[in-house]
């Protein structure tokens, strides 16, 4: 079939937090291309992530999915897509578009089905052909042997282990961490710069065919921040071994204000890339014609309840609540921004209506339009790890969320806010609401961790040291 509406990209932003933009209200000069960007676009002020981490919340993103109806590789933690699973990028594919992905966080590989409906899927930090082996992940990696002999992820998810139980840090523990962020700033960084995706996003363009579904993520706000991107972001000038010691408070849970402020500093440098890909987009002569979706897969919490991440079962909107901004290229929408709550998982709808094609056959959506102000249902958010399920449910004003143990099957914790009036999510009002249609709904849909369908396939030690490397636990 050959499709004859607009190009399409997806560009999102890892860890992106809904309250640190300028066009959200923020106090620092954090996102001036996104604010002008905003102001010809559609925002949506009420969107959330279907998930608290990346292999959680990509999976409701492109294939409208909840962690639930997921399968893993591994463990339960690690999220992949089913083999025979329908995504954004299938749909697009089958509706006559040419599908790309330029990407470089290590949990989204090939192995774990994200590459499923791309025709080119490129993630710089797992090449294909070294993704199920243990052979360098990239070229530097060979060029330096002396890194893989470290083991630079396992020495740091040893020292977060142990710091995560000391309420300050002595200085024989914090010395090996700066030590050993200092060597990776000499040899390989755990994440890829913007400016590099972005190029390569515009390379991959450079031979595609119209029209194109493109996916671009970005991780520079993703933990350990290069202290370059916080320092081209221009609201932070520490050097890189000061940037270093505040990471290893961040790494141990302890509150640390620069934190935020090199977060801030960081998305300041993620703005300016989003304005140099889309200038690429009007330079190739592509702007008039491509709709543009930005938002983040989900948050980072910021010590709003005494941690930093986004670990597993962490359900609260300092994770969930992202920004998202439309831009359409075809359309007066005749609104520029909706308090219309949205999920990351009803992403298909959106993109297919940008498109002008039918919604993907996928498990999740909505019953109504993205840009209509009709009623949307609950919006689900979910969960799992071998430590149990974790389910939010939230409708009208109010959110519950329902921990279910995987030895007992029981629910081992409700909590439910009130969020019209208790944004932070601090005054738990479960016991106001005994048996409440939200707490139903989200222990109807709590599931055994070990009821997942486990694939046939193994992560390479290069690419567990990357995961361990950026801070995921097992």
């Amino acid at each position: 079939m050959h499709a004859d509406g607009s190009n399409v990209v997806l560009l999102t932003v890892d860890c992106f937090r809904y309250d640190r933009c300028g066009f959200t209200g923020h106090h620092r000069h954090t996102t001036p291309f996104l604010d002008e960007l905003a102001s010809e676009s559609v925002v949506f002020d009420s969107a959330y992530a279907s998930g608290p981490d990346t292999s959680e919340s990509f999976p409701g993103i492109l294939a409208g999915r909840l962690s639930r109806d997921c399968a893993y590789v591994e463990s339960p933690t690690r999220k992949a897509l089913p083999d025979d699973a329908d995504t954004v990028a299938s749909h697009f594919r089958e509706n006559g578009y040419e599908t790309l992905a330029v990407i470089s966080n290590p949990q989204l590989t090939r192995r774990r089905n994200f590459d499923a409906g791309f025709d080119h899927f490129e993630n710089l930090r797992v090449p294909e052909q070294n993704e199920s082996t243990d052979e360098p992940t990239t070229e530097r990696d060979a060029d330096n042997p002396l890194l893989r002999r470290l083991s630079v992820g396992q020495r740091l998810y040893d020292f977060r282990r142990r710091m995560k139980r000391l309420d300050s840090l002595p200085f024989y523990y914090k010395a090996p961490v700066v030590a050993l962020r200092e060597y990776q700033y000499r040899t390989d960084w755990p994440t890829v710069p913007g400016e590099e995706i972005v190029s390569r996003a515009e390379t991959a363009l450079a031979d595609a065919s119209t029209p194109f579904f493109l996916w671009v993520h970005l991780m520079d706000l993703h933990g350990p921040i290069h202290p370059d991107t916080v320092r081209e972001g221009g609201l932070c000038t520490a050097g890189p071994r000061t940037q270093f010691g505040w990471d290893a408070d961040r790494m141990a849970d302890i509150e640390d204000p620069r934190c935020e402020l090199r977060y801030d500093s960081a998305l300041r440098y993620v703005d300016s890339q989003i304005e140099r890909f889309v200038d690429g987009l009007r330079s190739a002569g592509h702007w008039d014609d491509t709709a543009l979706v930005v938002t983040g897969d989900h948050g980072e919490a910021l010590h709003d309840r005494g941690q930093y991440g986004h670990p597993h079962h962490y359900l609260y909107d300092d994770l969930l609540h992202v920004p998202v901004v439309v831009r359409d290229p075809s359309t007066d929408r005749g609104v520029d921004r909706t308090d219309r709550p949205f999920s990351l998982a009803w992403m298909h709808q959106l993109l297919s209506e940008l498109a002008e094609l039918p919604d993907a056959p996928v498990p999740e959506s909505s019953d109504s339009n993205p840009f209509e102000e009709d009623d949307t249902g609950p919006i689900l958010a979910d969960s799992i790890s071998p430590e149990g399920h974790t389910v939010s449910v939230r409708d009208d004003g109010h959110k519950a969320i329902v921990h279910s143990d995987p030895d007992s099957g029981s629910d081992e914790g409700v909590e439910i806010y009130h969020t019209d009036i208790d944004r932070g999510e601090r005054r738990d009002v479960a016991p106001t609401y005994p048996g409440s249609s939200l707490e139903s709904r989200a222990t109807q849909l709590t599931v055994q961790p070990t009821a997942l369908p486990e694939l046939g396939a193994e992560m390479s030690d290069q690419v567990e040291d990357r995961l361990k490397e950026l801070g995921y636990m097992n």
